[in-house]
């Protein structure tokens, strides 16, 4: 992946390149379990600010299947991160060890689906260093009848830099809150209609900053007949 930013110095970001990949073995222990194990090597290139970052690292997972139309699933793991910039005379180097996690709990009933989820991850950003997310959140749906249905979800998220002593800049605790509330009308065999409001709102203690926006969106989606030619 290649990110790029029109006027990217100026707004504090950088251009940055990610180069990796994730692999591992998946287990089905009997019809109720599955485990998995993954592994995970991603680079970051920062030619900018003549930096480069790693993280590498492995995760264990397992889904249970509880019965009675439940579900969950959690995987944990560790990632080693990894720092080296460019300065006069050398180069400065250092590490940094994150745990990760995620955790899904669903519960489906007749028309009725609830879902929570709970997560710990890193990712590359154009601020120069990795930022750790947490991420508390759920969703509600429910059909109001067979063309009718509405669901709602929302999240926390705390946001922070995974800082070593090798990287440039910092990037301060951050909080960021939405919410969405949305109706589905499906009102013939080929048109539904969607209609969703959006909340969201960040927050920065330790500069006494709170930001806020409202959305609505429309759609209207047309989903006609199908066809095909065979010879």
């Amino acid at each position: 992946m290649d990110a790029q930013y029109e006027n990217g110095l100026r707004l504090g970001l950088v251009d940055y390149q990610v180069h990796g990949g994730t692999t591992g073995p998946t287990y089905s222990l009997g019809l109720l379990d599955q485990v998995q194990l993954t592994g995970e090597y991603t680079v970051v290139l920062t030619p900018a600010i003549r930096q480069d970052s790693s993280y590498y690292g492995l995760q264990g997972g397992w889904t249970h299947d509880f019965g009675h139309e439940m579900t969950g699933s959690f995987s944990g793991g560790v990632r080693f991160v990894t720092s080296t910039q460019e300065i006069p005379g050398g180069a400065l180097t250092d590490r940094e060890t994150v745990w990760v996690y995620k955790g899904t709990l669903r519960k489906k009933f007749e028309r009725t689906t609830i879902q929570m989820d709970v997560s710990r991850e890193i990712n590359p950003s154009g601020f120069g260093l990795m930022l750790q997310s947490d991420r508390l959140g759920g969703s509600l749906s429910h059909d109001l009848s067979e063309t009718l249905s509405a669901s709602l979800n929302g999240g926390i998220y705390f946001v922070s830099g995974v800082v070593t002593n090798a990287t440039s800049g910092s990037v301060p605790q951050s909080r960021f809150t939405s919410l969405s509330p949305s109706l589905s009308w499906k009102f013939s065999p080929w048109w539904t209609l969607d209609v969703s409001y959006s909340y969201a709102e960040r927050a920065v203690d330790s500069f006494n900053q709170w930001n806020f926006s409202n959305s609505t969106f429309v759609m209207l989606t047309y989903g006609g007949q199908k066809w095909s030619v065979s010879r």
